[in-house]
Formats: C-alpha cells, structure tokens, sequence
C-alpha cells in the first residue's frame, strides 16, 4: 500500500477528530434531552426547559 500524501493525511486526521468529538458530545447531548428513569418533577422541569428552547429555535428561524 502507497503511503498518503501529507495532506490526505492530515485532512483524514481532522476528520477522524471531526467524528470523534461529534460522537462524544452527541452522546452527552442526547443523555441530557432524552434522560431516563426521572421522577415527575425531573420531568416536568425537562418539558418546560425544551418548550423555552423550541420558542429559542422557532425564533431563529428553525422549525421542530
């Protein structure tokens, strides 16, 4: 196998960090607006905080 140019190297290094990162707070993301085993006022706080960011986000122009 041929050795890469430096520059594809890098560039896949770059990426490699890209997806590592992507994975790790994605992870800690998903974790914190999808949690499980609350109590009703966990889930009460939760639902209220994810009404204030989709006001936030609709305000942006971002729908969901």
């Amino acid at each position: 196998m041929r050795k890469l140019n430096p520059i594809t190297a890098m560039y896949l290094k770059i990426l490699e960090l890209i997806s590592f990162l992507l994975i790790e707070l994605g992870g800690k993301i998903d974790d914190r607006m999808h949690p499980k085993n609350l109590t009703s006022e966990q889930t009460q706080k939760l639902i209220s905080s994810r009404r204030r960011i989709r006001k936030i986000m609709r305000s942006w122009g971002d729908w969901y």
